[in-house]
């Protein structure tokens, strides 16, 4: 199932951008933009971006609670450097990112969140340009793991990606999974 999701830039910039939903940080204070993400047990600290809605399978949105500058100096100190544009308020209706589109199935099982891709066959067959792709892909999925799927003639699907992803996979026929357009930008 789609929600509608707001960024959050961890206090490690060198960390891809979190998903949080829309509801859970619009029912918190207006001015709330220094928040705790749950990531794996621990709750770390980000700076939410609310200038922006994006469309995100539920699966792939972490638990979120309100935070300030006394509880996370860096995110405090990375706010006052960072020119912060004031949150959309006049639409309701979020923003479509204008791009590229991807067919992708959003999956969660057995406790692993992935997102399955469509690419090429010659894409999934190039070990290197496939580790290239999934590089770019991830934080385009907020950090979850990315595998590329290419079909030969007959439909049967090839993976790349994790190997117990993969293997996993193998079981699973592609028709069952929840396939849909992603923007990426």
């Amino acid at each position: 199932m789609a929600a509608w999701a707001y960024e959050c830039q961890p206090a490690d910039q060198s960390l891809d951008p979190w998903l949080v939903a829309c509801l859970a940080i619009d029912a918190m204070p207006a001015d709330t933009r220094i928040v705790r993400v749950r990531v794996g047990k621990d709750w770390q600290c980000a700076i939410v971006d609310k200038t922006k809605k994006i469309e995100s399978p539920g699966m792939l949105l972490r638990e979120v609670v309100a935070s300030d500058e006394a509880d996370c100096p860096d995110c405090a100190a990375q706010r006052r450097q960072m020119s912060e544009p004031e949150p959309e308020v006049a639409s309701s209706a979020p923003s479509k990112a204008v791009g590229r589109q991807v067919q992708a199935a959003a999956i969660s099982m057995l406790g692993q969140r992935f997102v399955v891709v469509l690419v090429g066959l010659d894409l999934v067959r190039s070990t290197g340009e496939g580790d290239m792709a999934i590089a770019d892909l991830r934080p385009r999925f907020g950090g979850v793991d990315v595998l590329l799927m290419g079909q030969l003639e007959d439909g049967t699907p090839v993976y790349h990606g994790e190997p117990e992803l993969v293997a996993f996979l193998a079981e699973t026929p592609v028709d069952r999974m929840p396939w849909k357009e992603y923007p990426i930008g």
